[in-house]
This record gives C-alpha cells, structure tokens and sequence, in this order.
C-alpha cells in the first residue's frame, strides 16, 4: 500500500507539472487567466468581427446590386442599335453595308467564330487570369499598388478584361469613384454572363482604331479579311490596338504598333499559347501599311 501511495503522488507531482492548472482551485485558476491566460476572453470576439468583415463586403454587394441592378437593356442597346447595317442578297452576298446609328462600323460575330490566336492573344495582352478571377484580380490589384507606390506615380494598372468590358459600355471620367463604380459592374457582369460570353461582348464593342469598334470591324479595316480568318501575326497586332487605338494606329505610328505587337506576341509565349518559334516567326512579319478593303 505505501508503494502505491508513493507512485499516487509522484504522478500527481507529474500531471502537476504538466498542467498547473490540475490542483488549483477555482479561485486560483482564475487568478492564472487573468495574469497568463487572458488572451483567450478575445478569441470569441475576433471570430465573431473576423466573420464580420468577411460578410459584410458580400452583403454589401448583394444589397447594391439590389438598389442598382445590372444594366442589361443598356448593354442590349450596345448589340441591337450599334452594330452597321448589312443588307445581303438569297444566296448571302453582301449588297451593301452602312454605318451605324453613331456613325461607327461594327460586325457582331460570335466568340466561337472569331480566330483564336485573337481570343489568346487578348487575354495574353489585358487579363492572362480572366478565366480565374471573379471579375476583380486582387493579385493584379496588388501588384499594381506596389508598382505605383515605388514609382510615386501611376505606372500600373489592374482593371480586368471584365472591367474594361464595363467602362466601354459606361463611359466615365477616370477617377477612384469611377474605377469603383466599374469594378462593381463587373462583379454584377461576372454573375449575369459566362466567361465566354465577357470574352464575346469585349471582343465586339473594344475600339480598334478610327471609327472601327469591334475585332471584325478592325480586321477588316487593317487586313482587308475577316476576323475569322487571321494569321498570328496579325491576331497580336489587334490585340494590341485597343490599349490606345490612336496612338497604336500602324499606318501612322507603326514603330509604336510594331513594339506592341511583339510586346503582345512575346506575352503569348510566355503565357504558353504559342512556341518560342511561333513568336519569332510572327515578329518577323512587316506591318499593314494603311486601311485595307475587305477581300
């Protein structure tokens, strides 16, 4: 009996050492939370605003969008009443086309028509994680503030291809409440359409020089072809175009559009979508030397 008497105590002394709190009393463990355990009154607490702040931005969202719904007639009108006029024969011979109601040239075709070195050069040139983001690209966003903030000037920017979609369809001045007016119309856009279909509208409505809106509009007036027909070369330099469709004009600047057309070519290789032959091959590739007539 002493000897179990002694191995009683001695592992009393060892759970005691291993967890103080085993033998005190309430009073004392009290007394212990308060001096060395009291971090653990603000967990709950931090949960609690941790949560907060985590729902708080998707209701506020929510309660937005409700205030403010999705303009879809808006953007209807752009498909409806800015596309030209194309009058075509039984046998599909186009008899004659014609400007639209604000005086621009623009052909809707379907983004599974359109060439695909287009579609990749695009996303290479404005949004390489389009099919990841949800409409806002936070490490985009990041990474432009860091840029800007080493700069001490704006040298970056982070709006999205969705974004983008959204200032073109709803012009504004380029101020902070403007780049937040359009980063939640692409939070609404992002809910009412496929990716595909972001790709598609963009892809129709972004300028690409002169009064040409729209990829097939511009492929036509620089290549003389449609847009479903282009070569690599001529994929990135409209790509490129809508950055700046005046300053990137071929027939008037064509150092700028040429160093943006290997800018856009060498982003496509990097991205994966073409080889480092592909690349090289394509910016070998002479310039259009003014507007073209479609063939």
């Amino acid at each position: 009996r002493c000897g179990k008497t002694a191995k009683r105590a001695r592992l009393g002394r060892w759970l005691g050492q291993l967890w103080p709190f085993a033998k005190a009393g309430r009073g004392q463990r009290r007394a212990a939370s308060q001096s060395g355990g009291g971090w653990r009154r603000w967990v709950r607490p931090c949960l609690w605003l941790g949560g907060a702040a985590l729902l708080a931005p998707v209701l506020g969202f929510f309660v937005l969008s409700a205030i403010f719904p999705f303009p879809r007639e808006q953007w209807q009108s752009f498909r409806q009443h800015g596309s030209s006029l194309r009058i075509e024969a039984r046998d599909g011979a186009v008899l004659g086309e014609y400007l639209s109601a604000d005086d621009h040239w623009q052909f809707w075709l379907p983004v599974d028509q359109l060439d695909q070195h287009l579609q990749q050069a695009t996303l290479a040139a404005e949004d390489r994680r389009f099919y990841q983001h949800f409409g806002i690209d936070p490490l985009a966003t990041l990474r432009a503030i860091r840029d800007n903030l080493l700069a001490r000037r704006r040298v970056s920017g982070a709006s999205t291809l969705t974004m983008q979609l959204c200032r073109i369809t709803d012009e504004r001045p380029r101020t902070w409440p403007s780049k937040a007016i359009q980063a939640f119309r692409a939070l609404q856009a992002e809910q009412e359409l496929s990716k595909d279909e972001i790709l598609e509208w963009y892809l129709n409505l972004a300028p690409y020089g002169g009064n040409r809106r729209g990829a097939e509009a511009g492929a036509r007036a620089w290549f003389g072809k449609s847009a479903t027909q282009l070569t690599l070369a001529e994929a990135a330099l409209l790509a490129g175009l809508p950055q700046s469709p005046t300053r990137l004009r071929p027939d008037r600047h064509g150092d700028l559009a040429l160093r943006r057309r290997n800018w856009v070519l060498t982003r496509m290789r990097d991205s994966g979508f073409i080889s480092a032959e592909e690349c090289r091959l394509a910016q070998e590739d002479p310039l259009p030397t003014g507007e073209q007539r479609r063939q």
